[in-house]
């Protein structure tokens, strides 16, 4: 359960002015934020998931709407077990006033998405749509701003700030990776959280419906043994979680054993922060300026 919320309330003076250059309605559904979007041959509905690097394309879509298909290597080509990516060139994506956006993006089925949420998804929107953008997600108004600049001064405020009212928690981005299509970004991962008292690299991402989620090498490196089978998972239990000076106790997670998809090296991350948790937030992702903000 989310304690009581600590923060402090902000002068003025510490307060930028942000200017919203546009916004779009979502719907959060089976815990995902859901967007009207157009592509070519009209509209459409995608999740948001800010911590994929490559977005993605459904298979009906693509048939649909005629899109071109290319294919391309998922790494050097050996002549054994090689893997071949599917993808096509997305010209003209407008999520509200937005300028459109051109993107090449990964093919999937999303059909288990499309079952869940009862009618059809056709994207999945990853961190390279949002490549340079600054968006606000606002959860009380389920609102998605996209904004000219920070809503805070980052000159003037440095540190996350705690008070009795209200709370701000700043985060830096230090993932930076390139996609599989050579495109170049930054990943929502964070180095300030601690599980337990332990510190492990999170990622920030919207598409994750559990609080939480721990992976294989995380889990045994906070004691949380045996961990899950190959290609499964469980519910865990974390006692603590900690935020820059904000602290969430007795917090459900989702456990993941190895090849059951969250294989990633501590060094990458280990944990992933789901929208059970964002949606009781402001949250601002500034891929400007590489900050995540937290408001309350």
């Amino acid at each position: 359960m989310l304690k009581p919320w600590i923060i402090v309330l902000f002068s003025l003076s510490v307060l930028a002015s942000p200017c919203v250059a546009g916004e779009v309605q979502f719907k959060l559904e089976r815990g995902l934020i859901i967007i009207p979007v157009n592509i070519k041959g009209g509209p459409v509905e995608a999740v948001v998931s800010t911590g994929i690097p490559e977005s993605f394309l459904s298979s009906d879509l693509i048939i649909k709407r005629k899109i071109t298909l290319g294919y391309t290597n998922d790494g050097p080509v050996t002549g054994r077990n090689d893997k071949t990516i599917v993808f096509a060139d997305v010209p003209q994506i407008i999520v509200g006033d937005e300028k459109p956006v051109s993107l090449t993006m990964k093919q999937r089925s999303l059909d288990s998405i499309s079952k869940a949420v009862g009618r059809e998804i056709g994207l999945i929107l990853g961190a390279d749509y949002f490549k340079g953008k600054i968006i606000q997600i606002d959860f009380k108004s389920n609102v998605i701003r996209f904004l000219e600049k920070s809503p805070i001064d980052y000159k003037k405020v440095k540190t996350s700030v705690v008070g009795t009212d209200s709370v701000s928690l700043l985060f830096k981005m230090d993932k930076p990776v390139q996609n599989i299509f050579g495109v170049g970004l930054n990943l929502p991962v964070v180095g300030d959280i601690s599980f337990d008292g332990s510190k492990i690299r999170t990622l920030f991402d919207t598409g994750e419906t559990a609080p939480f989620a721990i992976s294989p090498s995380a889990a045994k490196q906070l004691g949380m043994v045996p961990v899950p089978d190959n290609g499964t998972s469980k519910v865990g239990q974390i006692k603590s979680i900690g935020f820059n000076g904000y602290q969430v106790d007795q917090v459900p997670v989702l456990v993941f054993g190895k090849e059951a998809g969250f294989d990633q090296g501590l060094e990458d991350y280990g944990a992933v922060l789901g929208i059970k948790v964002l949606q009781n937030f402001l949250v601002t992702f500034d891929w400007k300026e590489k900050m995540i903000i937290l408001e309350r």
